[in-house]
């Protein structure tokens, strides 16, 4: 939720607009939220990531499990109802699809896309899948990922961005403590773990990168790369596709993992899909540092339970996330049970 709503008041800026506008963002900017500008400016609240995200949380503990048909219409009603989010036209078509129930949910995803979505829509809610199923198997992960996103992303790209992210979130989870982690070790891993040519050779990269910037494979020719650089070598500077917002939120954590107020400033910072690729440094950094790092500033101002928001604000958050922790699955649900 902090790094939404971080970034959510310059998404879709440049890095250098962001820096002409305000310098180095390190707080919640006001500022209308992209999709919904006929609002007005909005501060401390988040976006239809955050949104998305404890939908399928709330599904989650609802069921004990992980119940696809029951996630999608949770999808499809957080964002039906309660405070109005930016959600893309691509996504309220495949949760219009959902509610109106003509169409089986699970080829609601292709309404848009024929192929399915290759954006970072399912990855950026990903994480209550990651904390439920964090000692399952990589094929039980899978499943449980494919299905709980089933509804709006089946392109393999997209399904890859969240698996590979709920990977991340868990190899965070079982490093017990910051020095267990270890950055070259963790992207190997990903790479091992991502399922589509697009997603390996993305992660590629960034083993090179990293190798390069720490003198790993020449120690007198380290080569810096700056956070704009890594982004624009991995694709758009909109990081829409999920190949491509992911690894950008993999690179920050590998750079700057034991600061990690640094790592969400970096994040937005970089610009493009700010509040996406921040949400999702939270999400491992989350899984790795605790709760303790967090900046007053920043935790007080944390979207609060309202009757505007249905109760789906900071308090609603945390007790979800109490709940997901006590849950050990490692199997999906069938719809009929």
């Amino acid at each position: 939720m902090i790094g939404d709503q971080l970034g959510a008041g310059v998404e879709g800026r440049s890095s250098g607009r962001i820096k002409h506008d305000h310098g180095v963002v390190r707080d919640d900017i006001e500022a209308p939220h992209m999709g919904i500008p006929e609002l007005g400016p909005r501060i401390h609240m988040y976006t239809d990531d955050t949104n998305s995200m404890l939908a399928l949380a709330s599904s989650l503990v609802l069921n004990s499990g992980l119940k696809p048909i029951h996630a999608a219409r949770s999808y499809a009603i957080f964002w039906s109802t309660g405070i109005k989010r930016g959600y893309p036209d691509s996504a309220q078509e495949s949760m219009r699809c959902v509610l109106e129930g003509k169409t089986n949910y699970q080829e609601c995803g292709r309404i848009a896309f024929p192929d399915g979505s290759f954006a970072n829509g399912g990855a950026m809610r990903i994480a209550p899948v990651a904390l439920a199923f964090r000692h399952a198997s990589d094929d039980q992960l899978y499943e449980a990922v494919r299905m709980a996103i089933i509804s709006s992303h089946v392109h393999p790209e997209g399904i890859d961005g969240a698996f590979v992210l709920a990977k991340a979130i868990i190899f965070a989870l079982h490093c017990q403590s910051v020095n267990d982690f270890n950055p070259l070790e963790f992207l190997t891993v990903l790479q091992s773990t991502a399922r589509t040519e697009g997603m390996q050779k993305q992660i590629q990269k960034l083993i090179l990168f990293y190798n390069e910037q720490n003198g790993l494979h020449n120690a007198s020719s380290k080569k810096h790369r700056a956070d704009v650089d890594v982004v624009r070598a991995l694709g758009n500077t909109f990081q829409i596709k999920a190949i491509e917002a992911v690894p950008c939120a993999l690179w920050i954590i590998c750079v700057s993992y034991r600061e990690p107020e640094e790592c969400l400033i970096r994040g937005v910072n970089m610009g493009g899909d700010t509040d996406t690729v921040a949400a999702m440094i939270g999400d491992i950094i989350g899984a790795l540092h605790g709760r303790e790092w967090i900046p007053t500033r920043w935790y007080d101002h944390i979207e609060p339970n309202s009757e505007g928001n249905m109760g789906r604000g900071r308090d609603y958050a945390i007790d979800l996330a109490k709940k997901l922790a006590a849950m050990d699955l490692n199997s999906v649900l069938d719809d009929n049970e």
